[in-house]
């Protein structure tokens, strides 16, 4: 049984939402962030367990491919709704900025997603 308690507390649901993405996209666990904040805000310290540094880390090779291949599928459909804008624009626009714009995208996004799998 754990020595700690689970405090509870109400926030703004966008502030919630937008934490939440933050720690998503930063590979790091909410709990341990909280923790460091409430930590540093009142003087406690405490320090988390090597199972939970682990857990929460990017620290072997798998995992690390795990979030690389997320990022990829992220890539993919984001070069997917690209394609998908550039072959909705009408012919006669399609010698204009967005079209050209829209295939530069796909492009660099191409080339994003062939470096991070060549990287892993």
């Amino acid at each position: 049984m754990s020595a700690y308690k689970q405090v509870k507390i109400s926030i703004d649901p966008k502030i919630a939402e937008a934490f939440k993405a933050a720690c998503s996209a930063s590979s790091v666990s909410m709990a341990a962030e909280l923790t460091a904040f409430m930590s540093e805000r009142t003087g406690i310290l405490k320090t988390l367990t090597d199972k939970q540094i682990k857990r929460d880390s990017l620290d072997t090779r798998g995992k690390r491919r795990h979030q690389v291949k997320l990022i990829v599928d992220r890539l993919e459909s984001i070069k997917s709704l690209e394609e998908d804008y550039q072959s909705n624009i009408p012919e006669n626009l399609q010698a204009g900025q967005a079209y050209e714009n829209a295939g530069q995208s796909i492009e660099l996004l191409e080339q994003a997603i062939d470096s991070l799998i060549d990287a892993y």
